[in-house]
C-alpha cells in the first residue's frame, strides 16, 4: 500500500490506475522529486506490459495494482457512503482510528496519497494494532465494559452499502487515484 501511494503521489500511475502510462514511464520527468526519479527507473515493460521491479525477483505488475484499486476503490466508496449516511463532512471528522494487522505495516500518508481517505483526514489518522485479544479481554474479564459494549451495540445502526443506490456509482468515482504531488 505505501508502495502504491508513492507511485500516485509521484505520477507513476496515473488517475486511472495505469502504471507508467504512455512514453511517460516515470510519471514527471521534469519533477525534483528523487524518489519519483528512484521509481521511474525501476519501471520496464516485459512482454509489453509495464511492471515496477522491487527488489531481483519482486515486482509489481498492473494486474497487482489492479487489485489495489478495486480494494482502495471499495473501501472509499464506504467511507464516502458512510459519511453521507450519517450527514457529515469529512472535515468534522475528529480521529479516524484503524484497528487490525492491517494498520501495523501503513502509513497514513500513503492512505492519503492513494485517495483511499479523504485529504480531510489528514493529521487525524491513528492506528490501534491489533485489538482482537485485548478486546476480547477486556469484554470477558469487565462486566462494566461489557455493559457498555451491549448498550453500544443497541445504539448502532447498520448500513447496507450494497443496498444503497448510489453504491455503484460512488465505487466507481472512488476508483480513481489522486492526482500527482510534488
Amino acid at each position: 500500500m505505501d508502495l502504491v501511494g508513492e507511485l500516485a503521489r509521484c505520477g507513476v500511475i496515473d488517475g486511472g490506475g495505469r502504471l507508467g502510462a504512455g512514453d511517460r514511464l516515470g510519471g514527471n520527468r521534469d519533477s525534483n522529486d528523487s524518489a519519483a526519479k528512484i521509481l521511474a527507473a525501476r519501471l520496464r515493460r516485459v512482454d509489453g506490459k509495464a511492471r515496477l521491479t522491487v527488489a531481483d525477483a519482486v515486482y509489481l505488475s498492473q494486474k497487482d495494482l489492479r487489485q489495489v484499486q478495486l480494494a482502495k476503490g471499495a473501501i472509499r466508496a464506504g467511507v464516502d457512503l458512510l459519511l453521507k449516511n450519517a450527514g457529515v463532512a469529512a472535515a468534522a471528522v475528529d480521529e479516524v482510528i484503524i484497528a487490525g494487522s492491517f494498520g501495523y505495516h501503513l502509513r497514513a500518508e500513503s492512505l492519503l496519497h492513494l485517495g483511499l481517505l479523504p485529504r480531510e483526514l489528514a493529521g487525524k489518522i491513528s492506528f490501534a494494532g491489533n485489538t482482537s485479544k485485548s478486546g476480547a479481554r477486556l469484554f470477558l474479564l469487565n462486566h462494566a465494559e461489557r455493559a457498555r459494549a451491549a448498550a453500544l451495540a443497541r445504539a448502532v445502526r447498520a448500513v447496507n452499502l450494497a443496498d444503497d443506490e448510489g453504491f455503484q456509482k460512488v465505487f466507481i468515482a472512488a476508483l480513481a487515484f489522486p492526482a500527482a504531488r510534488e
